[in-house]
């Protein structure tokens, strides 16, 4: 029994660890968050909202965050959202009514979902247009 919970707990323990961020990837995530605010800014402008924008560090690989432009590609979902509130009036009180939270993610293929305020934006690094689809999604789904 003691056996079994000993082998448990290391287990959780390899676990926590794989998942935890080192220092340069925090270092790394805090930059990409960094580099988005003025389109964070923008975003808010164009929706006269309070939009809050966040990543789901847990979806990216630490591969993701040394190669890749993930706050660009967070950005192009954002500027979906800023085309669709500029798009009329009543898109703009739309998505202010509808969305309170955006969240940038990694998904395969790319995922636009709208749930309970948050919009999820699934990245996938190999589709294009991302401002397009979001701005898609948006107006044929709100």
């Amino acid at each position: 029994m003691l056996k079994n919970i000993a082998i448990s707990l290391s287990l959780l323990l390899i676990s926590s660890s794989t998942f935890a961020a080192t220092l340069a990837e925090k270092e790394l995530q805090q930059k990409f968050e960094e580099n988005i605010q003025s389109r964070i800014v923008d975003l808010n402008k164009s929706c006269d909202a309070n939009i809050k924008v966040m990543f789901d560090w847990s979806a990216f690989t630490a591969d993701d965050l040394k190669k890749t432009g993930i706050d660009s590609y967070c950005s192009e979902g954002l500027k979906g959202v800023i085309n669709t509130c500029e798009s009329s009036k009543i898109a703009q009180e739309t998505v202010k009514e509808k969305i309170q939270n955006i969240t940038c993610s990694k998904a395969t293929p790319r995922s636009i979902d709208l749930k309970e305020g948050t919009l999820n934006f699934g990245i996938d690094f190999n589709a294009a247009n991302d401002a397009k689809a979001v701005q898609e999604h948006l107006m044929n789904n709100l």
